[in-house]
Protein backbone atom coordinates (compact mmCIF):
# COMPACT_ATOMS: atom_id res chain seq x y z
CA UNK A 1 0.00 0.00 0.00
CA UNK A 2 1.32 3.36 -0.68
CA UNK A 3 2.33 5.51 2.28
CA UNK A 4 -0.28 7.37 4.17
CA UNK A 5 -2.92 5.37 2.15
CA UNK A 6 -2.20 7.50 -1.06
CA UNK A 7 -2.16 6.12 -4.67
CA UNK A 8 0.90 6.45 -6.43
CA UNK A 9 0.76 6.46 -10.52
CA UNK A 10 4.33 4.82 -11.32
CA UNK A 11 3.43 5.47 -15.43
CA UNK A 12 5.98 6.54 -17.27
CA UNK A 13 6.17 10.04 -18.76
CA UNK A 14 5.55 9.45 -22.94
CA UNK A 15 8.61 10.73 -24.97
CA UNK A 16 6.21 10.90 -28.17
CA UNK A 17 8.48 12.75 -30.23
CA UNK A 18 5.98 15.74 -30.31
CA UNK A 19 8.63 18.06 -28.17
CA UNK A 20 11.32 17.08 -30.45
CA UNK A 21 8.77 17.81 -33.80
CA UNK A 22 8.18 21.67 -31.42
CA UNK A 23 11.63 22.57 -31.52
CA UNK A 24 12.27 22.01 -35.43
CA UNK A 25 9.41 24.82 -36.54
CA UNK A 26 11.72 27.58 -33.97
CA UNK A 27 15.66 28.40 -33.66
CA UNK A 28 14.51 30.69 -30.31
CA UNK A 29 17.71 29.97 -28.47
CA UNK A 30 15.73 29.94 -25.00
CA UNK A 31 12.92 27.63 -26.35
CA UNK A 32 15.42 25.14 -28.03
CA UNK A 33 17.49 25.22 -24.49
CA UNK A 34 14.71 24.68 -22.81
CA UNK A 35 13.10 22.44 -24.59
CA UNK A 36 16.45 19.91 -24.89
CA UNK A 37 16.56 20.13 -20.99
CA UNK A 38 13.06 19.25 -20.88
CA UNK A 39 13.70 16.04 -22.94
CA UNK A 40 16.51 15.21 -20.34
CA UNK A 41 14.83 15.86 -17.84
CA UNK A 42 11.77 13.49 -18.33
CA UNK A 43 14.78 10.68 -19.06
CA UNK A 44 16.00 11.42 -15.25
CA UNK A 45 12.07 11.68 -14.27
CA UNK A 46 11.05 8.35 -15.67
CA UNK A 47 13.90 6.47 -13.53
CA UNK A 48 13.12 7.95 -10.31
CA UNK A 49 9.55 6.86 -10.99
CA UNK A 50 11.02 3.26 -11.75
CA UNK A 51 13.17 3.48 -8.66
CA UNK A 52 10.65 4.71 -5.96
CA UNK A 53 7.62 3.31 -7.54
CA UNK A 54 8.18 0.06 -5.56
CA UNK A 55 8.86 2.12 -2.23
CA UNK A 56 5.94 3.96 -2.37
CA UNK A 57 3.63 1.02 -3.02
CA UNK A 58 4.86 -1.33 -0.52
CA UNK A 59 5.67 1.79 2.31
CA UNK A 60 9.25 0.40 2.66
CA UNK A 61 12.24 3.07 2.41
CA UNK A 62 15.65 2.76 2.54
CA UNK A 63 16.82 5.54 4.32
CA UNK A 64 19.98 6.49 2.21
CA UNK A 65 18.28 5.57 -1.21
CA UNK A 66 14.99 7.80 -0.09
CA UNK A 67 17.15 10.93 0.88
CA UNK A 68 19.13 10.66 -2.47
CA UNK A 69 15.98 10.20 -4.26
CA UNK A 70 14.56 13.14 -2.51
CA UNK A 71 17.50 14.97 -3.45
CA UNK A 72 16.94 14.44 -6.68
CA UNK A 73 13.18 15.00 -7.03
CA UNK A 74 14.02 18.40 -6.43
CA UNK A 75 17.07 19.12 -8.22
CA UNK A 76 14.60 18.46 -11.57
CA UNK A 77 11.81 20.35 -10.11
CA UNK A 78 14.28 23.26 -9.61
CA UNK A 79 15.33 22.61 -13.18
CA UNK A 80 11.62 22.37 -14.25
CA UNK A 81 11.15 25.81 -12.82
CA UNK A 82 13.64 27.87 -14.20
CA UNK A 83 12.71 26.39 -17.50
CA UNK A 84 9.40 27.70 -17.11
CA UNK A 85 10.80 31.38 -16.11
CA UNK A 86 12.75 31.65 -18.96
CA UNK A 87 10.01 30.68 -20.96
CA UNK A 88 7.93 33.05 -19.37
CA UNK A 89 10.15 35.86 -19.58
CA UNK A 90 10.20 35.85 -23.83
CA UNK A 91 9.12 38.46 -25.33
CA UNK A 92 7.18 37.32 -28.72
CA UNK A 93 7.42 41.07 -29.72
CA UNK A 94 10.61 41.16 -29.91
CA UNK A 95 11.76 38.47 -31.94
CA UNK A 96 14.48 38.14 -34.45
CA UNK A 97 14.07 36.54 -38.32
CA UNK A 98 15.82 33.48 -37.92
CA UNK A 99 14.15 32.64 -35.00
CA UNK A 100 11.14 32.16 -36.87
CA UNK A 101 7.40 33.78 -37.05
CA UNK A 102 6.01 35.11 -33.92
CA UNK A 103 3.21 31.60 -33.98
CA UNK A 104 5.78 29.20 -34.77
CA UNK A 105 7.88 30.52 -31.68
CA UNK A 106 4.70 30.33 -29.33
CA UNK A 107 3.52 26.92 -30.34
CA UNK A 108 6.98 25.69 -29.58
CA UNK A 109 6.75 27.38 -25.94
CA UNK A 110 3.57 26.55 -25.55
CA UNK A 111 4.46 23.05 -26.29
CA UNK A 112 7.74 22.84 -23.98
CA UNK A 113 5.55 24.04 -20.97
CA UNK A 114 3.03 21.41 -21.71
CA UNK A 115 5.82 19.25 -21.17
CA UNK A 116 7.29 20.74 -18.12
CA UNK A 117 3.50 21.27 -16.57
CA UNK A 118 3.02 17.36 -16.56
CA UNK A 119 6.36 16.66 -15.27
CA UNK A 120 5.98 18.52 -11.79
CA UNK A 121 3.25 17.22 -11.67
CA UNK A 122 4.63 14.08 -11.47
CA UNK A 123 7.12 15.83 -9.62
CA UNK A 124 5.48 17.20 -7.03
CA UNK A 125 3.67 13.51 -6.78
CA UNK A 126 7.09 12.19 -6.04
CA UNK A 127 8.00 14.66 -3.57
CA UNK A 128 4.70 14.48 -1.33
CA UNK A 129 5.67 10.68 -1.26
CA UNK A 130 9.43 10.98 -0.45
CA UNK A 131 9.66 14.08 1.79
CA UNK A 132 8.14 12.45 5.10
CA UNK A 133 10.53 9.52 4.98
CA UNK A 134 13.34 11.84 4.15
CA UNK A 135 12.79 14.16 6.61
CA UNK A 136 12.13 11.38 9.50
CA UNK A 137 15.82 9.49 7.92
CA UNK A 138 17.98 13.01 7.43
CA UNK A 139 17.08 13.74 11.34
CA UNK A 140 18.21 10.28 11.95
CA UNK A 141 21.77 10.60 10.08
CA UNK A 142 21.96 14.24 11.18
CA UNK A 143 21.57 15.51 7.12
CA UNK A 144 19.75 18.59 7.31
CA UNK A 145 19.96 19.67 3.63
CA UNK A 146 17.16 17.77 1.93
CA UNK A 147 14.92 21.08 0.35
CA UNK A 148 15.52 24.54 -0.43
CA UNK A 149 15.21 28.00 1.36
CA UNK A 150 14.47 31.16 0.25
CA UNK A 151 14.40 34.26 2.04
CA UNK A 152 14.91 32.68 5.61
CA UNK A 153 12.47 30.30 4.91
CA UNK A 154 13.11 26.47 5.31
CA UNK A 155 11.14 24.72 2.95
CA UNK A 156 8.72 21.70 2.75
CA UNK A 157 10.04 18.48 4.75
CA UNK A 158 12.93 20.45 5.73
CA UNK A 159 11.78 22.49 9.02
CA UNK A 160 10.62 19.20 10.22
CA UNK A 161 14.35 17.41 10.06
CA UNK A 162 15.93 20.27 11.68
CA UNK A 163 13.39 20.83 14.07
CA UNK A 164 14.12 16.64 14.75
CA UNK A 165 17.74 16.88 15.37
CA UNK A 166 17.60 19.76 17.01
CA UNK A 167 15.40 18.07 19.87
CA UNK A 168 12.83 20.62 19.39
CA UNK A 169 9.36 20.69 17.81
CA UNK A 170 8.68 22.00 14.41
CA UNK A 171 8.67 25.86 14.51
CA UNK A 172 9.95 25.77 18.28
CA UNK A 173 13.01 27.88 17.61
CA UNK A 174 11.06 30.17 15.17
CA UNK A 175 8.67 30.63 17.80
CA UNK A 176 11.62 31.80 20.49
CA UNK A 177 12.95 34.36 17.78
CA UNK A 178 9.35 35.83 17.78
CA UNK A 179 9.50 36.22 21.42
CA UNK A 180 12.68 38.25 21.05
CA UNK A 181 11.45 40.46 18.24
CA UNK A 182 12.05 44.21 18.48
CA UNK A 183 8.08 45.06 18.82
CA UNK A 184 6.59 42.08 20.32
CA UNK A 185 4.83 42.02 23.29
CA UNK A 186 6.67 45.42 24.78
CA UNK A 187 5.90 46.43 28.13
CA UNK A 188 2.83 43.53 28.63
CA UNK A 189 5.27 41.00 30.74
CA UNK A 190 3.03 38.13 29.05
CA UNK A 191 3.32 34.67 30.88
CA UNK A 192 2.60 31.88 29.20
CA UNK A 193 3.28 28.08 29.81
CA UNK A 194 4.68 25.30 27.56
CA UNK A 195 1.21 23.79 26.91
CA UNK A 196 -0.39 26.92 25.64
CA UNK A 197 3.06 27.66 23.63
CA UNK A 198 2.57 23.68 22.12
CA UNK A 199 -1.07 24.94 21.02
CA UNK A 200 -0.33 27.66 19.75
CA UNK A 201 2.75 26.42 17.83
CA UNK A 202 0.54 23.42 16.22
CA UNK A 203 -2.77 26.20 15.72
CA UNK A 204 -0.24 28.24 13.60
CA UNK A 205 1.31 25.37 11.49
CA UNK A 206 -2.43 24.40 10.69
CA UNK A 207 -3.08 27.65 9.72
CA UNK A 208 -3.51 26.63 5.44
CA UNK A 209 -1.02 29.21 3.26
CA UNK A 210 -2.33 31.70 1.15
CA UNK A 211 -4.07 30.50 -1.76
CA UNK A 212 -2.40 31.72 -5.21
CA UNK A 213 -3.33 31.67 -9.11
CA UNK A 214 -0.86 32.85 -11.75
CA UNK A 215 -2.07 36.27 -12.80
CA UNK A 216 -3.49 37.23 -9.58
CA UNK A 217 -2.69 40.84 -8.36
CA UNK A 218 -1.33 41.14 -4.70
CA UNK A 219 -2.55 44.34 -2.84
CA UNK A 220 -3.83 47.21 -4.52
CA UNK A 221 -2.82 45.34 -7.55
CA UNK A 222 0.81 46.50 -8.75
CA UNK A 223 2.36 42.94 -8.06
CA UNK A 224 1.34 40.59 -10.56
CA UNK A 225 1.72 37.21 -9.65
CA UNK A 226 4.24 34.73 -12.03
CA UNK A 227 5.14 31.63 -9.88
CA UNK A 228 5.79 30.41 -6.28
CA UNK A 229 9.57 29.67 -5.83
CA UNK A 230 9.41 29.24 -1.97
CA UNK A 231 7.41 28.18 1.34
CA UNK A 232 7.67 27.08 5.16
CA UNK A 233 5.45 27.66 8.06
CA UNK A 234 5.16 30.88 8.00
CA UNK A 235 3.79 31.61 4.70
CA UNK A 236 5.43 31.43 0.71
CA UNK A 237 7.31 33.78 -1.26
CA UNK A 238 6.02 34.13 -4.61
CA UNK A 239 8.09 35.66 -7.75
CA UNK A 240 6.15 38.81 -8.77
CA UNK A 241 6.18 41.39 -11.55
CA UNK A 242 6.25 44.83 -10.12
CA UNK A 243 4.10 46.32 -12.70
CA UNK A 244 5.67 49.99 -11.55
CA UNK A 245 9.39 49.15 -12.22
CA UNK A 246 8.64 46.37 -14.73
CA UNK A 247 11.13 44.46 -12.50
CA UNK A 248 10.46 40.56 -10.78
CA UNK A 249 10.72 40.35 -7.54
CA UNK A 250 9.89 38.42 -4.31
CA UNK A 251 6.94 39.14 -2.22
CA UNK A 252 6.96 36.96 1.04
CA UNK A 253 3.51 36.30 2.04
CA UNK A 254 2.80 35.67 5.46
CA UNK A 255 0.32 33.43 6.59
CA UNK A 256 -2.80 35.14 8.33
CA UNK A 257 -1.22 34.63 11.95
CA UNK A 258 -0.67 37.26 14.59
CA UNK A 259 2.83 36.49 15.70
CA UNK A 260 4.28 35.51 12.44
CA UNK A 261 3.01 39.12 11.41
CA UNK A 262 4.44 40.91 13.81
CA UNK A 263 7.72 38.92 13.83
CA UNK A 264 7.51 40.20 9.86
CA UNK A 265 7.21 44.07 10.74
CA UNK A 266 9.92 43.57 13.03
CA UNK A 267 12.06 42.33 10.42
CA UNK A 268 11.04 45.04 7.97
CA UNK A 269 11.91 47.30 10.73
CA UNK A 270 15.14 45.93 10.72
CA UNK A 271 15.99 45.93 7.55
CA UNK A 272 14.45 49.43 6.84
CA UNK A 273 17.14 50.73 9.27
CA UNK A 274 19.73 48.37 7.80
CA UNK A 275 19.15 50.51 4.38
CA UNK A 276 19.48 53.89 6.26
CA UNK A 277 22.53 53.28 7.62
CA UNK A 278 23.82 51.69 3.96
CA UNK A 279 22.91 53.95 0.93
CA UNK A 280 26.26 52.83 -0.83
CA UNK A 281 24.72 49.04 -0.11
CA UNK A 282 28.22 47.81 1.85
CA UNK A 283 26.27 45.64 3.97
CA UNK A 284 25.51 42.81 1.24
CA UNK A 285 21.99 42.24 3.39
CA UNK A 286 19.29 41.70 1.52
CA UNK A 287 17.00 44.78 -0.20
CA UNK A 288 13.49 45.35 1.25
CA UNK A 289 11.72 46.85 -1.43
CA UNK A 290 8.49 47.33 0.40
CA UNK A 291 6.12 46.09 2.94
CA UNK A 292 1.91 45.73 2.50
CA UNK A 293 -0.70 44.29 3.40
CA UNK A 294 -3.08 41.62 1.25
CA UNK A 295 -6.71 40.92 1.92
CA UNK A 296 -6.37 43.02 5.64
CA UNK A 297 -4.76 39.73 6.69
CA UNK A 298 -1.71 39.07 5.01
CA UNK A 299 1.69 40.81 5.78
CA UNK A 300 3.49 40.76 2.69
CA UNK A 301 7.43 42.23 2.35
CA UNK A 302 8.89 42.36 -1.09
CA UNK A 303 12.56 41.72 -1.94
CA UNK A 304 14.95 41.77 -4.71
CA UNK A 305 14.61 38.23 -6.08
CA UNK A 306 17.48 36.24 -5.86
CA UNK A 307 19.15 33.34 -7.14
CA UNK A 308 20.16 29.98 -5.04
CA UNK A 309 21.07 29.76 -1.29
CA UNK A 310 24.74 28.49 -0.96
CA UNK A 311 23.28 25.37 0.51
CA UNK A 312 21.01 24.64 -2.81
CA UNK A 313 23.90 25.26 -5.08
CA UNK A 314 26.18 22.86 -3.39
CA UNK A 315 23.31 20.69 -3.15
CA UNK A 316 23.14 21.05 -6.80
CA UNK A 317 26.83 20.29 -7.62
CA UNK A 318 26.94 17.49 -5.38
CA UNK A 319 28.64 18.68 -2.48
CA UNK A 320 32.06 18.70 -3.99
CA UNK A 321 32.87 22.50 -2.94
CA UNK A 322 33.53 25.49 -4.44
CA UNK A 323 36.38 27.43 -6.59
CA UNK A 324 39.03 28.83 -4.34
CA UNK A 325 38.81 32.27 -5.94
CA UNK A 326 35.07 32.32 -5.26
CA UNK A 327 35.41 31.16 -1.84
CA UNK A 328 37.73 34.28 -1.36
CA UNK A 329 34.71 36.37 -2.98
CA UNK A 330 32.08 35.11 -0.69
CA UNK A 331 34.65 35.12 2.55
CA UNK A 332 35.48 38.95 1.47
CA UNK A 333 31.58 39.88 1.29
CA UNK A 334 30.48 37.99 4.07
CA UNK A 335 33.00 39.71 6.32
CA UNK A 336 31.91 43.01 5.00
CA UNK A 337 28.53 42.57 6.08
CA UNK A 338 29.62 41.25 9.83
CA UNK A 339 31.62 44.02 9.98
CA UNK A 340 28.70 46.38 8.81
CA UNK A 341 26.35 45.12 11.31
CA UNK A 342 29.03 45.30 14.05
CA UNK A 343 28.96 48.53 13.83
CA UNK A 344 25.58 49.09 13.78
CA UNK A 345 25.61 47.31 17.02
CA UNK A 346 23.91 44.25 15.61
CA UNK A 347 24.43 40.34 15.57
CA UNK A 348 22.45 38.36 12.66
CA UNK A 349 22.72 35.02 15.16
CA UNK A 350 21.87 32.44 12.25
CA UNK A 351 24.44 32.53 10.12
CA UNK A 352 24.57 29.72 7.77
CA UNK A 353 24.83 28.68 4.10
CA UNK A 354 21.25 28.56 3.60
CA UNK A 355 21.17 32.50 4.91
CA UNK A 356 23.54 33.25 2.51
CA UNK A 357 22.06 33.55 -1.44
CA UNK A 358 23.50 34.32 -4.82
CA UNK A 359 22.53 36.85 -6.61
CA UNK A 360 23.30 34.54 -9.70
CA UNK A 361 24.18 30.95 -9.68
CA UNK A 362 24.80 30.24 -12.84
CA UNK A 363 28.44 29.04 -14.03
CA UNK A 364 30.84 26.52 -16.15
CA UNK A 365 31.76 23.01 -15.20
CA UNK A 366 35.41 22.58 -15.01
CA UNK A 367 37.81 20.35 -13.41
CA UNK A 368 37.82 20.58 -9.68
CA UNK A 369 41.24 22.10 -8.80
CA UNK A 370 41.26 20.00 -5.07
CA UNK A 371 39.44 16.48 -6.67
CA UNK A 372 40.96 14.54 -9.15
CA UNK A 373 38.54 13.42 -11.74
CA UNK A 374 35.70 15.51 -11.04
CA UNK A 375 34.12 18.48 -11.75
CA UNK A 376 32.87 21.28 -10.08
CA UNK A 377 30.93 24.36 -11.16
CA UNK A 378 32.92 27.77 -11.76
CA UNK A 379 30.49 30.92 -11.02
CA UNK A 380 30.32 33.35 -13.29
CA UNK A 381 29.61 36.03 -10.62
CA UNK A 382 29.77 34.98 -6.96
CA UNK A 383 27.98 38.05 -5.44
CA UNK A 384 25.78 37.32 -2.49
CA UNK A 385 23.26 38.61 -0.26
CA UNK A 386 23.13 37.67 3.48
CA UNK A 387 18.66 37.08 4.89
CA UNK A 388 16.52 36.12 7.16
CA UNK A 389 17.35 38.83 10.07
CA UNK A 390 14.32 37.63 12.10
CA UNK A 391 16.54 36.81 15.01
CA UNK A 392 18.79 39.23 14.76
CA UNK A 393 19.79 41.11 18.04
CA UNK A 394 21.07 44.60 19.03
CA UNK A 395 23.59 44.61 21.42
CA UNK A 396 21.58 45.89 24.26
CA UNK A 397 18.81 43.20 23.35
CA UNK A 398 21.47 40.03 23.94
CA UNK A 399 19.63 37.45 26.09
CA UNK A 400 21.14 34.23 27.45
CA UNK A 401 19.19 31.74 25.18
CA UNK A 402 20.99 29.34 22.86
CA UNK A 403 20.50 31.15 19.81
CA UNK A 404 21.42 30.09 15.63
CA UNK A 405 21.23 26.72 14.13
CA UNK A 406 23.09 23.91 16.18
CA UNK A 407 25.47 23.03 13.39
CA UNK A 408 26.88 26.35 13.61
CA UNK A 409 27.05 27.57 16.93
CA UNK A 410 29.74 28.70 18.70
CA UNK A 411 31.13 27.20 21.60
CA UNK A 412 30.13 29.45 24.04
CA UNK A 413 26.83 29.40 22.38
CA UNK A 414 27.20 25.43 22.98
CA UNK A 415 28.26 26.04 26.55
CA UNK A 416 25.75 28.61 27.69
CA UNK A 417 28.18 31.58 28.12
CA UNK A 418 27.39 35.21 27.07
CA UNK A 419 28.08 35.81 23.33
CA UNK A 420 29.03 38.95 21.61
CA UNK A 421 29.45 39.60 17.52
CA UNK A 422 32.09 37.32 17.23
CA UNK A 423 29.78 34.05 17.47
CA UNK A 424 28.37 34.85 13.91
CA UNK A 425 32.30 35.05 12.75
CA UNK A 426 32.71 31.47 14.15
CA UNK A 427 29.82 30.37 12.17
CA UNK A 428 30.88 32.16 8.54
CA UNK A 429 34.52 30.56 9.69
CA UNK A 430 31.85 27.38 9.00
CA UNK A 431 30.45 28.44 6.34
CA UNK A 432 33.38 28.95 4.44
CA UNK A 433 34.99 25.31 5.54
CA UNK A 434 31.99 23.45 4.25
CA UNK A 435 32.61 25.53 0.61
CA UNK A 436 36.16 24.09 0.87
CA UNK A 437 35.60 20.63 1.41
CA UNK A 438 32.01 20.45 0.35
CA UNK A 439 31.35 18.71 3.96
CA UNK A 440 29.76 20.60 7.08
CA UNK A 441 32.58 20.63 9.67
CA UNK A 442 29.76 20.02 12.63
CA UNK A 443 27.31 17.72 11.41
CA UNK A 444 25.90 17.35 14.99
CA UNK A 445 22.69 16.21 16.71
CA UNK A 446 23.40 17.08 20.01
CA UNK A 447 25.44 19.26 22.29
CA UNK A 448 27.15 16.22 23.83
CA UNK A 449 28.58 15.08 20.07
CA UNK A 450 28.77 19.01 19.35
CA UNK A 451 31.60 19.39 22.32
CA UNK A 452 33.33 16.18 21.53
CA UNK A 453 33.34 17.21 17.90
CA UNK A 454 34.68 20.78 18.80
CA UNK A 455 37.85 19.00 20.63
CA UNK A 456 38.75 16.68 17.36
CA UNK A 457 38.21 19.32 15.24
CA UNK A 458 39.30 23.14 16.41
CA UNK A 459 41.42 21.28 19.75
CA UNK A 460 40.43 21.91 23.57
CA UNK A 461 38.53 24.11 24.97
CA UNK A 462 39.63 26.80 26.90
CA UNK A 463 39.69 26.06 30.33
CA UNK A 464 38.62 29.45 31.99
CA UNK A 465 35.37 28.90 29.21
CA UNK A 466 34.60 24.98 31.06
CA UNK A 467 35.02 26.83 34.57
CA UNK A 468 32.40 29.44 33.70
CA UNK A 469 30.13 27.12 31.84
CA UNK A 470 29.99 24.98 35.03
CA UNK A 471 30.05 27.78 37.84
CA UNK A 472 26.63 29.50 35.59
CA UNK A 473 25.17 25.87 35.33
CA UNK A 474 24.85 26.13 32.06
CA UNK A 475 27.08 23.04 30.63
CA UNK A 476 24.92 20.65 28.33
CA UNK A 477 23.17 17.93 30.32
CA UNK A 478 25.84 15.11 31.10
CA UNK A 479 28.79 16.94 31.03
CA UNK A 480 30.77 17.92 33.57
CA UNK A 481 33.94 19.67 34.46
CA UNK A 482 36.82 18.40 36.72
CA UNK A 483 39.20 20.10 39.45
CA UNK A 484 41.63 20.65 36.51
CA UNK A 485 39.36 22.61 34.07
CA UNK A 486 38.77 19.20 31.63
CA UNK A 487 35.77 18.57 30.22
CA UNK A 488 34.20 15.63 30.88
CA UNK A 489 31.53 13.78 28.83
CA UNK A 490 28.98 11.25 30.78
CA UNK A 491 27.00 9.50 27.91
CA UNK A 492 27.68 6.83 25.84
CA UNK A 493 27.31 7.67 22.01
CA UNK A 494 25.45 5.81 19.49
CA UNK A 495 27.48 3.98 16.58
CA UNK A 496 26.38 6.68 13.93
CA UNK A 497 28.02 9.01 16.78
CA UNK A 498 31.22 7.22 17.39
CA UNK A 499 31.34 7.09 13.91
CA UNK A 500 31.71 10.84 13.34
CA UNK A 501 34.03 11.47 15.75
CA UNK A 502 36.19 8.57 14.65
CA UNK A 503 36.35 10.07 11.25
CA UNK A 504 36.62 13.71 12.34
CA UNK A 505 40.14 14.76 10.79
CA UNK A 506 41.52 18.25 12.80
CA UNK A 507 41.12 21.60 10.90
CA UNK A 508 45.29 21.59 9.69
CA UNK A 509 44.07 18.06 8.16
CA UNK A 510 41.26 19.49 6.04
CA UNK A 511 43.20 22.14 3.90
CA UNK A 512 45.62 21.44 1.43
CA UNK A 513 49.14 22.75 2.32
CA UNK A 514 49.52 25.14 -0.74
CA UNK A 515 46.42 26.69 0.79
CA UNK A 516 48.03 28.11 3.69
CA UNK A 517 46.69 31.80 3.66
CA UNK A 518 43.03 29.93 4.09
CA UNK A 519 43.64 28.17 6.68
CA UNK A 520 45.30 30.46 8.63
CA UNK A 521 41.79 32.41 8.19
CA UNK A 522 40.18 29.36 9.34
CA UNK A 523 41.92 29.23 12.59
CA UNK A 524 41.33 32.57 13.44
CA UNK A 525 37.79 32.69 12.72
CA UNK A 526 37.15 29.16 14.53
CA UNK A 527 39.49 30.35 17.40
CA UNK A 528 37.28 28.41 20.58
CA UNK A 529 37.67 31.36 22.95
CA UNK A 530 35.61 34.43 21.37
CA UNK A 531 38.71 36.48 23.06
CA UNK A 532 41.28 35.60 20.90
CA UNK A 533 38.88 34.89 18.12
CA UNK A 534 39.27 37.48 14.95
CA UNK A 535 36.77 40.81 14.66
CA UNK A 536 35.03 40.62 11.24
CA UNK A 537 37.10 43.79 10.82
CA UNK A 538 40.21 41.96 11.48
CA UNK A 539 39.68 39.06 9.48
CA UNK A 540 39.43 41.77 6.04
CA UNK A 541 43.01 42.50 6.94
CA UNK A 542 44.12 38.94 6.67
CA UNK A 543 46.22 37.71 3.41
CA UNK A 544 43.94 35.33 2.23
CA UNK A 545 40.98 38.34 1.68
CA UNK A 546 43.26 40.94 0.78
CA UNK A 547 45.23 38.77 -2.45
CA UNK A 548 43.96 37.61 -5.33
CA UNK A 549 43.50 33.75 -5.31
CA UNK A 550 43.52 31.40 -7.86
CA UNK A 551 43.93 27.56 -7.69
Amino acid sequence: MARNGKSFDDRLLEDDGSLDLALMVTEHPAVKSCGQAMLETIREVNDLIQRCGPWIKSGEFQAEATIEANKSVLKALNKAQNGMQKLDDIDLDSLKPEWGDRDSVRMARKSVIGCAQAMMSRLESLKQHLAPPAAKFASQLGSQRQDTTFYGWALDGMEVAEAAAADVKPGEERSERCERSRSRDKGKGEQRTDSENSEERKMNRDTPHFQWTKGMKLGTGRYVVKRKVGEGSFGRVLACLDESSKQTVAVKVVKGVHRYKEHAHAEAELLREILRCDPGRQSFSVKLLGEFTHATAHCCLVFELLDLSLSDFMRDTDDRGLMLRDIRSIALQMLQCLHFLSAMGLTHTDIKCRNAMLKDARGEMVPHPRKEGQETKKLRRSDIRVIDFGGAVMKKERHSKRIGTRQYRSPEVVLGLPWDEKTDVWSLGCILLTLYTGQRPFPVQNSLQHLALLERVVGELPKDMLRSASAGGSLPEDVSVDGRGTMRLHRAFGDEGKELLKIARPLQQRVLPQHGSFLRLLEALLAPSPERRLSAEDALKEHFVTAQQTE
